[in-house]
């Protein structure tokens, strides 16, 4: 499968900033539940590159994804975002689906 996704990345480099961080994606979550728009809150608030897109990184096949992302992206239906997600490298996403579609064959 392909997912059509938006992300919002949350760099940490220790224990501490993680935990600032995971705080701060929970904050980013509830701004959101009060309808502030996904790709403004990535574009203020994420360090991916995606973040001058509104996060969207476009189509990704679900290979391409991170190992700890792929779960959460088959469970995520259209329009719904993910609790933060933590990375073993101590990094945390918050991801969103736009859309999913059936992927082509490996190699075609």
């Amino acid at each position: 499968p392909q997912y059509l996704i938006s992300e919002i990345f949350l760099p940490a480099e220790n224990e501490r900033e993680f935990n600032e961080m995971e705080q701060g994606a929970m904050r980013l979550l509830q701004e959101m539940q009060r309808g502030a728009p996904f790709p403004m809150v990535a574009r203020q608030f994420s360090a991916a590159p995606s973040a001058a897109a509104g996060g969207d990184i476009g189509w990704i096949a679900s290979t391409e994804l991170m190992p700890e992302l792929q779960p959460i992206a088959e469970r995520l239906q259209q329009g719904q975002v993910s609790l933060p997600v933590r990375t073993p490298s101590g990094c945390v996403y918050i991801i969103a689906m736009r859309d999913r579609r059936a992927g082509g064959a490996p190699g075609s």
